[in-house]
């Protein structure tokens, strides 16, 4: 519980845009404008979080074809609500977590009112009205009551920070456990977890991949030394037991790259990834596939060639990320940048290597940076010339109506009454 707190103070304040510098959107109805797989993902995000519902991947498919059918549809009046659904969701997306919480419920009102009256001749309203009602079973009472859409969540939330795939059998395990501790637990748990639950996915789908990589850390890190102190509860027995199933030395996603004494694993290699985005503040990009794959190739040779610097710069630089990194706060992250600490040890050994790949490697990622420092230099200056304009905008709409406003005259002093009340209109 203490994690999810944590992380969820994270959430609330982190910035809700980021992206890749570049993108590429599946046409899926061709036309102007086309209907794109991005338009499909936005629009199911809007609705997920309206109705408070979880759509599985073949629901997601079959919300594509209803939406597909849809767009075409004569007159256009479809393809402008399909339209208009993204930039709801957009506006949605930049709010804060407390103020998309505070609207959800009145969002929801409104759009079950709109889908039952469509209902009737319309198969998509009528599809996301039974979604509603499968989301929105009680698996457990309470106040608030566990219902099938927060349970599915919560699976997510746990598969997202133990870094893992739950089995049909093991979501329904977790479904099992998460009903027994909703039984026990007070209001104020339960709430907590109805709270931050939207919050937290909500929050993923806007953020870039490195910043879902860092709150993955702190978060694991958290969770893992607090499951460890427990470990004869039955819920985090289970799931220590999954994560050790996946993550140990040869494990289902931890696969032994290189044996030894100290072996080379799959997720020494990942790790070492996300420490690089973050350090080199690729957040909007992160690494490539190629320059993963690539990366991952010069290690695994440094390690069977048994360079023992080379190991330890490696250990060296994962033993900060991971060991460390999770407990500083955000100023203390920002010192480290700033004051061009912890670059990595490894990085710097293939930046002077006798190797072509391994230098070539390193530039190719100097590059990388450098391009993504010049893209948010555009960006920033963009910003500050739209504020600017602004100011200035409003500066001379404000300096416009201070002169509609200001006398055409002036009073005098009018001897022979003794007052100010002769008025003498300015000369233009």
């Amino acid at each position: 519980m203490r994690a999810l707190l944590g992380l969820r103070c994270v959430a609330v304040l982190l910035p809700a845009i980021a992206g890749p510098l570049f993108a590429q959107d599946r046409v899926l109805v061709p036309g102007n404008p086309p209907l794109t797989e991005a338009a499909v993902g936005t629009a199911a995000q809007l609705y997920e979080w309206a109705l408070d519902v979880r759509l599985n991947e073949p629901q997601y498919h079959e919300f594509e074809r209803l939406l597909v059918d849809r767009w075409k549809q004569p007159g256009g009046a479809a393809r402008a609500e399909i339209v208009a659904t993204g930039a709801r969701w957009g506006d949605v997306a930049r709010m804060r977590v407390t103020e998309r919480g505070a609207i959800q419920p009145r969002v929801q009102d409104s759009l079950l009112a709109r889908l039952r009256a469509g209902a009737r001749g319309d198969d998509a309203d009528r599809w996301l009205l039974a979604r509603y009602a499968e989301g929105h079973r009680v698996l457990a009472g309470g106040s608030p009551p566990l219902t099938q859409a927060l349970a599915d969540r919560m699976a997510d939330y746990w598969e997202w920070v133990l870094d893992v795939r739950f089995s049909d059998r093991e979501r329904w395990e977790l479904q099992q456990l998460e009903v027994s501790m909703w039984g026990q637990r007070d209001a104020a748990w339960k709430q907590n977890w109805v709270t931050f639950i939207p919050g937290w996915w909500t929050t993923m789908t806007s953020l870039g991949p490195v910043e879902r990589t860092v709150l993955r850390v702190q978060a694991r890190t958290n969770v893992l030394a607090e499951i460890r102190q427990t470990p004869g509860d039955p819920f985090d027995r289970w799931r220590l037991a999954r994560y050790e199933a996946a993550h140990r030395p040869g494990g289902d996603m931890n696969p032994v790259l290189v044996a030894g004494a100290v072996p080379l694993t799959q997720d020494m290699v990942t790790q070492y990834c996300a420490f690089v985005e973050w350090r080199r503040r690729l957040q909007l990009t992160g690494l490539g596939a190629q320059q993963r794959q690539q990366l991952q190739q010069l290690v695994v040779a440094d390690w069977k060639s048994g360079d023992a610097a080379a190991r330890q710069a490696l250990l060296a630089d994962l033993g900060w990320w991971l060991q460390v990194f999770p407990g500083l706060t955000d100023a203390q992250r920002q010192d480290v940048i700033y004051k061009n600490e912890h670059t990595g040890a490894y990085l710097e050994r293939l930046h002077q290597s006798p190797d072509a790949n391994a230098r070539g490697w390193y530039l190719s990622l100097e590059a990388l940076t450098l391009e993504t420092f010049r893209y948010r230099a555009v960006m920033q200056n963009m910003y500050i010339q739209t504020w600017r304009s602004m100011i200035e905008s409003n500066r001379a709409t404000m300096t416009q109506i201070a002169r509609n406003l200001a006398p055409s005259g002036r009073y005098e002093y009018d001897a022979r009454t003794g007052a100010y009340d002769r008025y003498t209109p300015y000369v233009p």
